[in-house]
């Protein structure tokens, strides 16, 4: 049997308009990077929104704590990023880094574990929506 070799250049505009669309989706500036930076902001908002925030009686009032809470951070970076312990911050009362205790905190367990509870309890879901909107940014191309 003879290989028969045809050829068409119908459509290929509009195919490589498709392609430019998909390749653009990918970067940073892209749909990929915008799912990247909301499930950032997702997983954030969610573990800011479980760290529990002390009580401490001063002068035998109770007032808040507050500064492991106030000291998570997020950081984008392209396609990466991170939810993290700002190690510069420092609690106003115990002078103690909160990055110095959170690994304490979230070691507890249970209520007391935020960065545990966040990816158990919702990293799953972040991550299926990242995916989704990606697949369609490049599959579902028009």
């Amino acid at each position: 049997m003879a290989y028969r070799t045809e050829f068409s250049i119908h459509g290929i505009q509009e195919a490589q308009q498709r392609n430019l669309k998909r390749i653009a989706a990918l970067q940073p500036a892209g749909e990929a990077g915008l799912a990247v930076r909301d499930a950032l902001v997702a997983l954030h908002r969610y573990a800011v929104s479980i760290t529990h925030v002390g009580k401490y009686k001063v002068g035998g009032v109770f007032v808040g704590g507050g500064s492991l809470r106030a000291s998570e951070r997020i950081e984008v970076n392209g396609l990466e990023g991170k939810v993290f312990i700002d190690p510069d911050t420092k609690n106003p009362r115990s002078k103690i880094p909160p990055v110095e205790y959170a690994v304490y905190e979230n070691a507890r367990g249970g209520e007391h574990a935020f960065a545990d509870r966040t990816v158990n309890e919702i990293g799953e879901d972040v991550k299926n929506r990242v995916v989704t909107r990606i697949k369609n940014a490049v599959i579902h191309v028009q």
